[in-house]
């Protein structure tokens, strides 16, 4: 692994460092090797990130895959302001400074530093405009997708054009949705659409767990304080 270094220091939130992003959060190290397998002999694949934040996941796709296209999507304007100067001169990727959601419309936004999101329920931060992934993306196949909105994951979920999504990985965190059972019956919709479903490793070394009945996967973690990386895909691992 070339790519990953090891920051030194006693604060686990040191974490790691991939590419040239710090990250505290070890489920990034699974995604990462998760993704280079996938995009591993792949030509011109399009790759979607769906709440880009710092941009580590979107810049790695790039260097992993030199023939890589990815379109973005973050709405908080402070990381995408950050982010444009790192690919103002990269024709693979387009960043938009949009929340992709289930509607078309405005949507209240809290702005909590790496941890923004649109589930509060006091006077919001900021408005931002969302709309669904269709008014971005070309009618195409989407070789990998990667979701990452601290709870807003079940509203793209609703929208997407899993036929058109070769391999596709969120966050899942059953306590941020106000209801558990619906989050359940999108995991199983997701079982009869993807041969292949796992839970990735946020702990250790880089690893995958099969999921192979949703209701005892969510329940046996404990729904209340649960939260884990999902990898649906139809590709070889």
């Amino acid at each position: 692994m070339d790519w990953l270094t090891v920051i030194e220091g006693p604060d686990r939130r040191n974490g790691v460092q991939i590419r040239h992003i710090n990250s505290g959060n070890d489920g990034d190290v699974c995604i990462a090797t998760i993704t280079e397998r996938l995009l591993l002999g792949k030509i011109d694949p399009l790759c979607i990130d769906i709440g880009v934040d710092e941009g580590w996941w979107s810049l790695f796709v790039l260097d992993t895959n030199k023939t890589s296209r990815v379109i973005a999507f973050e709405p908080n304007p402070i990381s995408y302001t950050s982010l444009l100067p790192y690919i103002a001169s990269d024709s693979r990727m387009k960043l938009h400074n949009v929340a992709i959601s289930d509607k078309e419309g405005i949507l209240p936004f809290y702005l909590n530093g790496g941890q923004s999101h649109s589930r509060g329920t006091s006077v919001p931060d900021a408005c931002v405009p969302c709309a669904p992934l269709h008014f971005f993306v070309p009618d195409e196949p989407i070789e990998l997708m990667k979701i990452d909105t601290e709870g807003h994951e079940l509203h793209i979920l609703k929208t997407l054009p899993f036929e058109k999504i070769v391999s596709l990985i969120f966050e899942f965190t059953p306590y941020w949705y106000d209801e558990v059972e619906e989050a359940i019956a999108c995991l199983q919709k997701l079982c009869t659409l993807y041969p292949r479903i796992y839970s990735l490793s946020r702990r250790g070394p880089p690893g995958l767990t099969p999921i192979e009945d949703v209701r005892t996967f969510v329940t046996a973690n404990g729904i209340n304080r649960y939260q884990c990386d999902i990898l649906c895909t139809r590709g070889a691992l």
